[in-house]
């Protein structure tokens, strides 16, 4: 699925590089003055959620959108110290129009996909079963790698085996998969007899 969606972020990231070079081989007239562009002509995620539209479908639409409309690439934006992508609001606050503010967030997307596309699991460790008085856990360890990356779990540098106890298991798994809002936190949903 990754994969997929790393594919079609450099789709579009090509098709925005060739728009954005075909307009740079046209010898253009200087542009004239031209309001600033007005966020109505762009589709936020809730709105294109509510028709029905995914969200790379919103994103191509407010491209092709910005395309039509005139609006160049803008010099790259200063590097974030939070974890999440631009809205549409905070790019505002920090001067970019909604073009740039797609592009970084696909550039964003594109990093992110291409660091957890490049997980390996060793053979044999795709699957890891930890035996426990209260019935087995099973853990899913390559599937965790693909969507979270080996430094959520590992820490930085080359991961090495984790020991876990009750207290550092239920800490690092159970408080993740709450704060997700996914996954297994009940006894009986990890603990197999």
């Amino acid at each position: 699925m990754k994969k997929r969606i790393a594919y079609l972020i450099a789709v579009m990231g090509v098709a925005l590089v060739m728009s954005a070079c075909s307009k740079q081989e046209e010898a253009p007239a200087p542009p004239a003055q031209k309001p600033a562009v007005q966020d109505q002509n762009y589709t936020t995620p809730q709105e294109g959620k509510k028709e029905g539209e995914s969200s790379l479908d919103v994103v191509q639409k407010n491209i092709d959108t910005a395309v039509a409309e005139g609006e160049k690439p803008a010099p790259p934006a200063p590097e974030k110290t939070d974890q999440g992508y631009l809205s549409p609001q905070e790019g505002k606050k920090e001067g970019l129009g909604p073009m740039q503010v797609v592009e970084e967030n696909v550039a964003r997307a594109a990093e992110e996909a291409s660091s957890t596309a490049a997980v390996e699991v060793p053979a044999g460790l795709e699957v890891v079963t930890l035996e426990n008085k209260n019935g087995n856990v099973t853990f899913p360890h390559k599937d965790h790698g693909l969507m979270l990356g080996c430094v959520t779990c590992h820490g930085e540098g080359l991961p090495q085996k984790i020991v876990l106890d009750r207290d550092s298991a239920h800490k690092l798994c159970r408080d993740c998969h709450k704060e997700k809002g996914e996954g297994p936190t009940g006894c009986a949903d990890c603990h197999k007899k």
